[in-house]
């Protein structure tokens, strides 16, 4: 849990919080996403486009780890890379960033 946001006294809070990052996860939920078979390939998903939203500085997560997964997504997609924060993107202007490209991606599947 200590690489979940890179601001410790943002740490220390989500620490104390046991619905949050103090609460324990049991080892079976961890092996289930683990095993866990998709319905489709990434490949074959086109059903909807996609937005990744990755913090820029994850030090849980590298953002290679998931253009792996994104990469071969079939559908429209779009990436952004958020600055200056960590996996739980809270820290400034990450999290600002999130905000603004979840609203534009909003607005241009709606068209």
């Amino acid at each position: 849990m200590n690489s979940l946001v890179n601001d410790k006294s943002i740490l220390k809070v989500l620490l104390k919080d046991r619905r949050c990052a103090g609460n324990n996860v049991e080892i079976g939920f961890l092996l289930s996403m683990m095993e866990s078979i998709p319905k489709k390939e990434p490949e074959q998903f086109t059903d909807m486009p996609v937005l990744l939203v990755h913090p820029g500085d994850d030090k849980w997560t590298p953002t290679f780890i998931s253009e792996l997964f994104f990469d071969r997504i079939g559908a429209n997609k779009c990436k952004v890379i958020l600055e200056n924060c960590g996996h739980f993107p809270i820290e400034s202007p990450g999290k600002e960033m999130m905000e603004e490209e979840i609203k534009k991606f909003i607005n241009l599947i709606n068209v």
